[in-house]
């Protein structure tokens, strides 16, 4: 290999280390301040998979929590993941859905929930080593 070939190489090895998928996958271990009741400790699992026809990557996620706000193991539905953005619904105990956003930086995913009655909070998660 020439070595004016070497730059053009590594150039391309680093694009491809920037613009690689980001990677949800993991248990994720977090917190959320429900209002007017206080902090629930949350945990999420999320798992990643291939669609066998399209080969696309899908993702699925349960979430279980402390006050009981959730059956553990709910299921998120409706996930759509956009570069390191996650939106998602989940039912909780009363039959109701919340909306949801996290955004994955590093080892942490930050974002906000929402329910239909306008009552919203942030929520963050580190990933469990």
């Amino acid at each position: 290999m020439k070595s004016s070939a070497l730059p053009v190489l590594a150039l391309l090895l680093l694009a491809g280390i920037l613009i690689a998928a980001p990677d949800f996958a993991g248990t994720w271990i977090g917190k959320t301040d429900i209002p007017d009741v206080g902090t629930d400790d949350l945990t999420l699992v999320i798992k990643k998979s291939e669609d066998a026809q399209t080969k696309a990557v899908v993702y699925s996620a349960t979430l279980a929590d402390t006050l009981g706000y959730v059956v553990p193991g709910t299921e998120f539905k409706e996930i759509k993941v956009q570069g390191n953005e996650m939106t998602f619904q989940f039912p909780i105990v009363d039959g109701n859905f919340i909306t949801g956003k996290l955004v994955l930086k590093d080892e942490t995913l930050v974002g906000s929930w929402a329910n239909a009655e306008g009552l919203s909070a942030e929520m963050k998660f580190e990933k469990k080593k």
